[in-house]
């Protein structure tokens, strides 16, 4: 995973897909087995673009899924908690799937 993000970037490929969806209803944001830091600053990267589609989608809800994660770690909390903030600050709901 550490090496396809470093080609990835290399090649500026957009690798959102991986971590958000949108929907009718809702944005996901879905966090895989291992966050690495790279994997962390990935997301965060897109973060505030992929929101504001959302937001001009029509979009109102956020889910984060964590579902697949095998254990936080500090970049993940600080990670969850910046999205949350970002969240509130465009009046999105948000929600945990843990």
């Amino acid at each position: 995973m550490e090496l396809e993000n470093k080609i990835g970037k290399a090649v500026n490929l957009d690798a959102s897909g991986k971590y958000f969806a949108i929907d009718e209803r809702f944005m996901t944001v879905k966090l895989p087995s291992t966050c690495s830091a790279s994997v962390v600053n990935e997301v965060g990267t897109y973060l505030k673009t992929k929101t504001s589609e959302a937001v001009d989608a029509g979009i109102a809800k956020v889910i984060f899924d964590t579902q697949e994660m095998q254990s936080l770690n500090t970049d993940v909390v600080k990670l969850l908690l910046q999205s949350m903030q970002l969240c509130r600050g465009l009046s999105l709901s948000y929600a945990l799937a843990e």
